[in-house]
């Protein structure tokens, strides 16, 4: 019988131990990180949002096109987002082809941010890769 509740305390130690690395995982010094809809692996910068009425979805015969609008503060600069892109997208699979274009596999996404009088516009796409 104590063997059963000692291994009852491992499997239990262990999976808290998954359930912080998680929780971590989705936090980044204490703020939530939020995805893109349908683009879920995709992180947002913190302080940018999607509203439901920003996402449209097209399924093609070439693929899926995606277009995402997320807005975000003033103060933060276009080229401090397409470098925080840069650094975190190869990790995903996507390789930088050109400003803000990046493409895996079949696919390329272009990150579009815009400073407007109030706050900043980031828009993405996603579309099959042209030949």
């Amino acid at each position: 019988m104590s063997k059963f509740i000692s291994m009852i305390m491992i499997y239990g130690a262990l999976l808290g131990v998954v359930l912080v690395v998680a929780c971590e995982h989705n936090s980044y010094h204490g703020q939530d990180i939020t995805y893109l809809p349908i683009l879920d692996e995709i992180s947002l910068p913190q302080g940018f949002a999607v509203q439901d009425d920003d996402v449209t979805v097209f399924d093609t015969a070439a693929g899926r096109i995606v277009d995402v609008t997320a807005h975000g503060p003033l103060d933060v600069s276009t080229n401090n987002i397409l470098t925080y892109y840069t650094i975190t997208l190869p990790q995903l699979g996507w390789q930088l082809e050109k400003g803000g274009t990046f493409s895996r596999g079949n696919e390329t996404l272009t990150i579009s941010p815009e400073t407007l009088a109030q706050s900043t516009r980031l828009q993405f796409r996603l579309e099959p890769k042209s030949d």
